[in-house]
């Protein structure tokens, strides 16, 4: 069976050591990051190199290829173009608030804090896992956010880096806005990472309680405060893709298209188009990217139709699997031999890619 955290920490991996250091607060709240099992799992995290922003070298082309030297020829320089690139984290933060008579009909009770905050840690996860697919920062109100997956990915044609000729947008053919997406992905800390701030806190992210005992008073929504309690989260995170190569998006697919193959299954031949399309994205990864760390990502409709043509044994390269992980069990499949998550961030609701 694969691994996925295989070499590298992820956000489950630390939430095991912060509660083996004594630290049940900051892994609990890591713990609630992931246990949906959606898109924040599957990625390693490490610290930016410089503060706030991730630097490294990404090439843009590649050398001459040499040349077969005769005797007493000379060899021209080969210079491949390489440029700096630059990843950024953005600040997610919320408080939770309570008023202090709250915690006194609850009998000032830990477990009533928890549960309140719980709800605060479980929207955080939604926001972060929506964001690593969709953030866009040139979105109005987002230029503190990040740019996901879907905004990197979002043209057809060649990519600039190396010029390699590697379409990373395959097009479905779909159009209009009821359109989802698959990619393939191939996350590792030299090609599809996250970045956190090196501010001294557990992977960066920062949890402070307060309430009245300490001077600090809460305030309704005319300013006018209230004694309580506050516990505040700040998590300077960001998303990284040094290797241009370990990300391929197969666009423009219709969700009633999907939708059909869940009602009817495959009828005719164009009904097996999205797994040959599959199969066809695994066939083009570069040769640069490491094909052991290879995943699918898709929607719950999408897995649900994997699993159903299994079913009808219309689809014979699909098998259930558990991966082994540190993680919390989630549902994931093989299909052609690579590992195929299920993601309730995928929406079924994207726009047309042109």
């Amino acid at each position: 069976m694969p691994t996925i955290s295989a070499g590298y920490a992820t956000i489950g991996t630390l939430a095991k050591q912060l509660r083996a250091q004594g630290k049940p607060r900051y892994a609990r709240c890591l713990e609630t990051l992931i246990r949906a099992g959606d898109v924040l799992d599957m990625f390693p995290i490490m610290k930016a190199n410089q503060g706030t922003v991730h630097k490294f070298p990404r090439r843009k082309s590649l050398g001459s290829g040499g040349v077969w030297r005769a005797l007493n020829q000379g060899v021209p320089a080969s210079n491949p173009e390489v440029e700096e690139a630059t990843e950024v984290t953005g600040k997610l933060e919320d408080r939770c608030d309570i008023d202090e008579d709250a915690l006194s009909i609850n009998d000032n009770s830990s477990a009533f804090i928890e549960n309140q905050n719980e709800g605060v840690r479980i929207a955080l996860r939604n926001t972060l896992n929506d964001t690593i697919i969709y953030g866009n920062r040139a979105a109005p109100g987002n230029a503190a956010g990040l740019d996901g997956l879907a905004t990197r990915y979002n043209a057809f044609g060649k990519v600039v880096n190396e010029n390699t000729g590697y379409d990373h947008v395959q097009d479905f053919g779909g159009s209009g806005n009821d359109l989802t997406s698959v990619y393939l992905l191939a996350p590792g800390v030299q090609s599809l990472y996250l970045i956190n701030a090196d501010n001294g806190c557990p992977a960066g992210l920062s949890i402070k309680e307060y309430d009245s005992n300490n001077g600090v008073f809460l305030n309704d929504r005319d300013g006018n405060p209230f004694r309580g309690h506050r516990t505040w989260y700040k998590w300077p995170l960001g998303l990284a893709v040094e290797n241009v190569h370990s990300v391929m998006r197969l666009a423009n697919i219709p969700s009633a298209d999907v939708g059909n193959l869940i009602a009817n299954g495959i009828s005719t031949p164009s009904d097996s188009a999205l797994l040959r399309k599959m199969i066809q994205m695994k066939n083009m990864v570069s040769a640069d990217v490491d094909k052991s760390k290879l995943l699918f990502l898709v929607s719950r409709d999408v897995f649900t139709t994997m699993d159903i043509l299994m079913f009808e044994k219309a689809n014979a390269y699909w098998t259930p699997s558990n991966l082994e992980r540190d993680l919390p069990p989630r549902s994931v499949g093989m299909f052609a031999g690579l590992p195929v998550f299920m993601s309730d961030t995928l929406i079924g609701t994207e726009s047309q890619v042109q």
